[in-house]
């Protein structure tokens, strides 16, 4: 459909902008946000993805001041996808689920998206991304008031470890120790509950699998591409100028 753009939530869900030449970034991110009832709007963007780009997760910050038309007339425009996304992380995901519940559950939802699509494979150990697995298994239970012992088995055949798991995981190991880890981990869970509490409850969950996700090395950082030109003298034959 001509001037009509498709915004992708995390959630799965997407959302259509009609747009004339005036319309800009911002005009859409300001109804987006005021549609989701977001408060803390300073941490979303639109982003741009293209889809048919060898590194799929490369994301693009849209300026604020582009319009829609000249983002359609790009070439290639028609592998885009543009996405809502948190690009300014919160310092503190305690402080934003007081502050403002729907950005701290838009941005849960990213990070959890982030993990199992292997926007973090290059930095992340196995045993870390089942660790968060497991806490996302265990939100999930909680969320849906299951109370009970969770099987990894049942899991698995009700909602797939794809779900949870990223690819890379499960192409790497067997299936039968990705099951054996993530149920080890779901053992380990009860003792994040803080003192005088008798069970972790699924905000909890969330926001301890927020932390873990925070320490990753690629965690919220922004790269850069810079052209690199070294210059070596006779007197320093070690040393070198770096020209950005």
């Amino acid at each position: 459909m001509p001037n009509v753009l498709k915004v992708f939530l995390e959630n799965g869900q997407t959302k259509s902008f009609k747009y004339d030449t005036k319309t800009t970034v911002k005009d859409v991110l300001d109804s987006l946000q005021a549609k989701l009832s977001v408060m803390r709007t300073e941490h979303f963007s639109l982003v741009l993805q293209h889809r048919k780009h060898f590194h799929r997760s490369k994301l693009s910050i849209l300026p604020l001041s582009e319009t829609l038309s000249r983002i359609a007339a790009r070439p290639g425009a028609e592998h885009f996808r543009i996405l809502f996304r948190i690009t300014f992380v919160p310092q503190d995901a305690c402080d934003l689920a007081k502050n403002d519940p729907v950005a701290f559950e838009y941005f849960y939802t990213q990070c959890c998206n982030d993990v199992v699509q292997d926007r973090f494979s290059a930095d992340v150990k196995p045993d870390v991304v089942l660790r968060l697995a497991a806490l996302h298994i265990q939100q999930h239970a909680l969320g849906n008031n299951f109370t009970g012992k969770i099987s990894i088995k049942q899991v698995e055949r009700e909602c797939g470890l794809e779900h949870y798991v990223p690819e890379s995981v499960l192409n790497s190991m067997k299936r039968k120790d990705v099951r054996k880890l993530v149920s080890h981990y779901l053992k380990v869970n009860p003792n994040l509950v803080p003192i005088g509490q008798r069970s972790l409850s699924a905000e909890q969950a969330k926001q301890q699998y927020l932390k873990i996700v925070a320490d990753l090395p690629s965690f919220g950082v922004k790269l850069y591409n810079i052209l690199l030109r070294v210059r070596y003298t006779r007197r320093h034959p070690k040393k070198f100028v770096v020209c950005i």
